[in-house]
């Protein structure tokens, strides 16, 4: 469990880091699992351009920018859909957990982002 709460911690720091730059960075050799019920894909690859993903598929198909950074993720899992796996949809950003701050509005915003 440890190894997990490292790992995890070592991603986020890594996300962070990659979205804050706007050098494009790819991820490949991993596991890829999408998100979207198809089949994971072995042997993937990410990329990640401005803070945000900007391809996705198996090492090799996807076109790399010149000046990307690579990062070797062979035995590992990524999951790029899940995020935030702990919300209170309609709640998140007031001082209270007044039911009053649950509108259709503040829903529809906190599901689009």
């Amino acid at each position: 469990m440890r190894s997990f709460r490292l790992l995890a911690g070592l991603c986020l720091f890594g996300w962070r880091a990659v979205s804050a730059q706007s050098v494009p960075v790819l991820f490949e050799g991993e596991r890829l699992i999408i998100g979207d019920e198809s089949a994971p894909v072995e042997n993937g690859a990410l990329l990640i351009q401005n803070g945000r993903i900007a391809g996705m598929g198996r090492k090799g198909e996807i076109k790399v920018p010149p000046g990307a950074s690579r990062i070797d993720l062979t035995g590992k899992t990524v999951m790029p859909a899940m995020n935030n796996v702990h919300i209170h949809i309609g709640y998140e950003g007031y001082t209270s957990w007044s039911v009053n701050n649950h509108t259709p509005e503040n829903v529809l915003d906190h599901l689009g982002r």
